[in-house]
């Protein structure tokens, strides 16, 4: 992905969050199919494994890949920008307290406080 393509995917989720929302909900959706696909091919090439089948599952795959990877592009820049909020910390805090790890959550947010 280009830094321009970074720059209009941020735009594009400034200006809309419900895309945002979207998007994650047809990537999990895109993802289900690939797997349920990809399963279905293997099987295909297993039970028989003639070279015009292996031609298939070979640009089905990479087709999938190339899906994925640019689904997790996405999903990495959305968490970069979460993780880069100032609720980040307080969410974390939270979880951790959720999972009986309270104490040490409260300890690292005032090691950081102090820190500067």
């Amino acid at each position: 992905m280009k830094n321009q393509d970074i720059i209009n995917l941020l735009r594009g989720m400034l200006k809309n969050k419900g895309s945002v929302i979207e998007t994650i909900a047809e990537s999990i959706d895109e993802s289900v199919r690939i797997q349920n696909g990809l399963s279905k091919a293997k099987d295909t090439v297993l039970s028989n494994p003639s070279e015009a089948n292996l031609r298939k599952m070979l640009n089905a795959t990479m087709k999938s890949l190339e899906t994925q990877s640019k689904t997790i592009t996405q999903l990495a820049l959305i968490a970069l920008i979460y993780a880069a909020n100032s609720n980040f910390t307080t969410d974390l805090a939270m979880s951790l307290n959720k999972l009986g790890h309270g104490a040490e959550a409260l300890q690292e947010i005032f090691r950081q406080k102090m820190e500067g």
